[in-house]
């Protein structure tokens, strides 16, 4: 028997964090767009002014580019998404919880998934490996988390 649920990292990671990955995000998306908005300026300056249909849509094209960067932007579920956690337990230590967190928007690396155990529960038998994780991404790499169990595994 397993349970599966979600959490919102937003509710986890302190507000110093979530802010430095939306600048970080931000920073990363105005690079985007601004190479974007030179390919699209570009385009308008060699589009021919005898081609009113080609120099309509050009423009057109760089009108929406130039909303969109005013309006687009890093959102709480860009910057801190929302984490599936897989919980079961161990059938060879009864009573033994574990869990597995993951996004699942994202390709699902088995080398990477961390299985953890009850925080407590792994200190006590002395399982260092399953007391905590890390999220894998790079910026991300200081994040730690751990996992605790509650009411046999139906509250994690």
């Amino acid at each position: 028997e397993f349970r599966i649920g979600a959490k919102r990292s937003v509710d986890l990671w302190p507000r110093a964090v979530r802010e430095r990955l939306a600048r970080d995000l931000a920073r990363d998306i105005d690079q985007r767009h601004n190479t974007w908005l030179a390919e699209a300026r570009a385009a308008t300056v060699q589009v021919s002014s005898k081609n009113k249909l080609e120099k309509a849509e050009a423009d057109a094209k760089l009108a929406q580019l130039e909303i969109a960067k005013k309006e687009l932007g890093p959102t709480a579920t860009s910057v801190a998404p929302v984490l599936d956690v897989l919980v079961w337990e161990d059938p060879e230590k009864k009573g033994l919880m574990r869990g597995v967190v993951f996004q699942s928007e994202k390709k699902i690396d088995t080398d990477q998934v961390h299985v953890l155990s009850d925080m407590a529960q792994a200190t006590r038998l002395n399982e260092n490996s399953s007391r905590f994780s890390r999220f894998n991404h790079p910026k991300d790499s200081l994040l730690t988390y751990s996992l605790s169990f509650y009411d046999q595994g139906r509250t994690t």
